[in-house]
C-alpha cells in the first residue's frame, strides 16, 4: 500500500511536466544521439561542451530515451522509479530494527515528503544520488554490524558512484559513516584503521574514475569540460561545484546574517522571526524567492523550506526522547543503536550544511534530509507506543509528540491562510480525539484487549491526521504540473495552475527558428552558436541539431577565444550566431559585461542581422501569461520570452 502511494505521487500526470529543466533535457537528447556524447556527458549533439556534472544520472535518462524514444516522459521516468525504490529502501532499513509496522510508517513519511515528491517528478539528478547513498548506508550498517571488509568497501564504492552523480554532495555522509564505523565496528582498532584506509582508497578511486578518464582524453577529442576555467573536469568538480559551494558568499541574493552568539543573539532572532521576509504565517501567499532565505538557525523553518520537509520534525524530536529514555542501556554495539546514530548524524550534517553556509539553497535539496526524518519517525513510534504502557507520566510523551506536531503543522499552514482555514480544524479535532483515546487507553491498562485496540487505533488516527497536510502539499506538483527549472511542491502552484503550461516556454514558439536554421544549414557543423546556453537548449530539444554554447552554463566559460571562433566561421563550422544585447544570463540570473564581448563585437561588425520576420515567432503571449510561475528564478523569467525578446538577434556570418 505504501509503495502504491509513493508510485501515485510520483507517476500520476508525470507527462505533464514536459521536458522539465531544459538544460539537462537538451543534454540527454545529445547523449542519446551518439555513444561518444553519452560517454563524455555532452550538452550538445556536436560534442562541443559537456555538462556541469558527471553523467551517471543522465546516462539512465539517455538509455531510457533510446529505449522509449526521446520525450519529456522518458526523461522523468527514471527519477520516479528511483523515488519509489528510495521509499522501499527506507522501509527495509527501518524494518530491520523496529519491525514491519515501524518500517511501513517510515516508508509512508518518505512517500509523502513534499521535497522528495517534487524532485522525483523532475529530470534532475538528486533522486539518483539519494538512492545510491541509501544503498551505501545499508551496506555501511551491515559492515558496522559484522565488521566484514566487503560490506565496508561496497559502502565506499557506492559513495564514489554518488560522487559521479552529483560530485561532492555525495561526500556529506562520509564523516557520519566513518565515525559510526570507528566507534561501533566489532573489530580491533588496527583492523578498523586498515579497513577505513582501504575504504578511503576505494571512495576516491571510484569518485575520480570518470573525471580522470575525461581529463586524460586529448582536449580535441572530447567536449570542453563543463563550467571549468581550464577545460578540466577535476577543476569544476572540486572547485565551483565543490568547496566553493560551501565557502562562497556570492552564490545567492539573500543577505547574510551573523551566527548566533549566546542567548542575546538567539532572542534577537526570535523577536525578528515574524518580520523576516518570506518567514512566517503573515508572508504573502505565493511569494517564493527560490534561494532558501537567510542562512541561520531558522532557515529550514522559513517560508520556502518548512512546507517541503519539516512536517514531522516535532514528532521525531519527542520520539527520540522516548528512544533515549526507554532503550537504556543505549549501545552503539547493537544494530538498533547504530541505526539511530546514523540517521541522527545524517540529519544533523545535512541540516547544518543547508542552514549555515551563505549559499543559495533550492527547496528540493531538502530531499536529502527526508530519509533520516522518515526512518527516525518509524523508530520513534515504537518507543512512543511503549511509553503508553508505562505507569506515571510516560503517557505525556506520545501526547506531547502528537500535540506539538499538530501545532507546528498548523503554524506552517499559516503561510497559506486558505489552507490553514480548512485543515487546522481537522488537525485540532483529530488531535483532541486522539489525545482522549490515548488517555482512555492508559486508564485501561488492566484490560489488555481494550488497551491494545484503543491505543493502536489512536496511533493510526494520529498518523493519518499528521500525514494529511504533507500529503496535500505533495499533491500540488501532481495537480499543477509544468516544466520547471526548479522543482517545487507548494500550494502556490495551484493558485497559478492556469499558467502552469508556461513552464515549457523554453521550447514554446521556436518552430519558426528551428525551421529557418535547418533550411539554411548547408553543411555547417552547428546550426548556430550562442553565448547563452539557455538559448541553445530549446533548439537542441526541438531539433536534435548541434548548437554551440560557447559561453557554457554561466555564459562566461572560456571555451574558445575570439580568434578561434573567427576561424570556425571562416572554415564553415559556424554560420549563424545568436546574440543577446543585454549579455548572457549567467549562472544565477545576473547579466553584465561578458568575457566573450569580443566575439559579439566581431559578429556585429562582420555578420548581417537576419530579418526577424524570417525566424522570430510572430505571435505574442497573452497578458495572463506574461509573469512566470512562483518559484521561478531570473533564468526562467528570461526563458519565458527568450526568442521574442527584441534584444535577441540572429546574425548570418557567411
Amino acid at each position: 500500500m505504501v509503495l502504491l502511494i509513493a508510485a501515485g505521487f510520483r507517476f500520476w500526470n508525470l507527462e505533464g511536466h514536459g521536458f522539465g529543466n531544459i538544460y539537462y533535457a537538451a543534454a540527454v537528447r545529445s547523449m542519446a544521439s551518439s555513444w561518444h556524447n553519452f560517454l563524455y556527458g555532452a550538452f550538445d549533439p556536436g560534442g562541443f561542451l559537456s555538462l556541469d556534472k558527471p553523467p551517471v544520472a543522465f546516462w539512465l535518462q539517455a538509455l531510457n530515451a533510446r529505449l522509449l524514444g526521446y520525450s519529456g516522459l522518458a526523461l522523468h521516468l527514471p527519477q520516479a522509479v528511483e523515488g519509489v525504490l528510495v521509499v522501499l529502501l527506507v522501509y527495509l532499513l527501518t524494518r530491520r530494527v523496529v519491525g514491519v509496522w515501524g518500517g511501513l510508517l517510515s516508508g509512508l513519511v518518505m512517500a509523502i515528503t513534499p521535497a522528495s515528491v517534487a524532485i522525483d517528478r523532475s529530470n534532475l539528478s538528486d533522486s539518483c544520488l539519494l538512492l545510491v547513498l541509501l544503498l551505501s548506508a545499508w551496506a555501511l550498517l551491515r559492515a558496522t554490524e559484522t565488521g566484514r571488509w566487503r560490506w565496508l568497501l561496497c559502502a565506499a564504492a557506492l559513495v564514489g558512484v554518488g560522487f559521479n552523480v552529483k560530485m561532492m554532495a555525495a561526500f556529506v555522509v562520509l564523516p557520519v559513516f566513518y565515525l559510526v564505523y570507528w566507534l561501533a565496528a566489532p573489530v580491533t582498532r588496527t583492523k578498523r584503521i586498515a579497513q577505513l584506509s582501504a575504504a578511503t582508497v576505494v571512495v576516491f578511486a571510484v569518485s575520480l574514475s570518470w573525471l580522470v578518464f575525461v581529463d586524460l582524453t586529448p582536449a580535441e577529442s572530447r567536449p570542453y569540460a563543463g563550467d571549468s576555467e581550464n577545460n578540466s573536469t577535476l577543476s569544476f568538480a572540486l572547485g565551483r561545484h565543490g568547496f566553493q559551494r560551501v565557502a562562497s558568499t556570492q552564490q545567492g541574493p539573500p543577505p547574510p546574517i551573523g551566527p548566533a552568539s549566546g542567548a542575546g543573539e538567539i532572542m534577537r532572532m526570535l523577536m525578528e522571526l515574524p518580520r523576516t521576509r518570506g518567514f512566517g504565517p503573515m508572508s504573502r501567499a505565493g511569494e517564493i524567492t527560490g534561494h532558501g532565505g537567510r542562512p541561520g538557525l531558522f532557515r529550514l523553518a522559513n517560508r520556502e523550506m518548512a512546507g517541503h520537509i519539516t512536517w514531522f520534525l516535532p514528532y521525531v524530536a519527542v520520539g527520540l526522547v522516548a528512544v533515549v529514555l526507554l532503550s537504556r542501556p543505549f549501545s552503539l554495539k547493537s544494530t538498533f543503536g547504530q541505526t539511530v546514530v546514523v540517521w541522527c548524524l545524517w540529519f544533523a550534517t545535512y541540516a547544518i550544511l543547508f542552514s549555515v553556509p551563505h549559499t543559495f539553497i533550492h527547496p528540493y535539496y531538502l530531499t536529502m534530509l527526508a530519509p533520516a526524518i522518515a526512518c527516525l519517525a518509524g523508530i520513534s513510534t515504537l518507543y512512543l507506543w511503549r511509553a503508553c504502557d508505562r505507569k506515571g507520566a510516560w503517557i505525556l510523551l506520545p501526547i506531547g509528540a502528537l500535540l506539538l506536531t499538530a501545532i507546528w503543522q498548523i503554524w506552517v499552514l499559516g503561510y497559506y491562510p486558505e489552507w490553514q482555514r480548512y485543515l487546522a480544524p481537522a488537525i485540532v479535532a483529530g488531535s483532541i480525539l486522539t489525545t482522549v483515546m490515548l488517555l482512555v487507553a492508559r486508564l485501561s491498562r488492566n484490560r489488555p484487549v481494550l488497551f491494545a485496540r484503543l491505543g493502536k487505533s489512536a496511533f493510526v488516527l494520529s498518523i493519518a491526521i499528521l500525514s494529511l497536510s504533507p500529503a496535500l502539499w505533495s499533491a500540488t506538483p501532481v495537480l499543477a504540473p509544468g516544466g520547471r527549472m526548479v522543482p517545487l511542491a507548494d500550494p502556490a502552484l495551484l493558485v497559478h495552475r492556469a499558467k502552469s503550461r508556461a513552464g515549457d516556454a523554453g521550447k514554446t514558439g521556436i518552430e519558426s527558428l528551428a525551421d529557418f536554421l535547418q533550411a539554411q544549414n548547408h553543411g555547417e557543423q552547428f546550426l548556430m552558436a550562442v553565448a547563452d546556453l539557455h538559448l541553445a537548449a530549446p533548439v537542441i530539444i526541438a531539433t536534435g541539431g548541434a548548437v554551440m554554447a560557447y559561453g557554457g552554463y554561466t555564459g562566461e566559460v572560456p571555451t574558445v577565444t575570439k580568434e578561434q571562433f573567427v576561424h570556425m566561421v571562416e572554415t564553415g563550422v559556424v554560420r549563424f550566431v545568436m546574440l543577446n544585447d543585454r549579455g548572457p544570463l549567467g549562472a544565477f540570473g545576473q547579466r553584465g559585461p561578458s568575457r566573450h564581448a569580443g566575439i559579439a563585437q566581431w559578429v556585429k561588425e562582420h555578420g548581417e542581422e537576419v530579418e526577424p520576420a524570417l525566424w522570430r515567432p510572430a505571435a505574442t503571449m497573452p497578458r495572463d501569461r506574461d509573469q512566470p510561475l512562483p518559484g521561478w528564478g531570473p533564468t526562467d523569467a528570461m526563458m519565458y520570452q527568450m526568442y521574442r525578446d527584441p534584444a535577441v538577434r540572429l546574425y548570418d556570418c557567411k
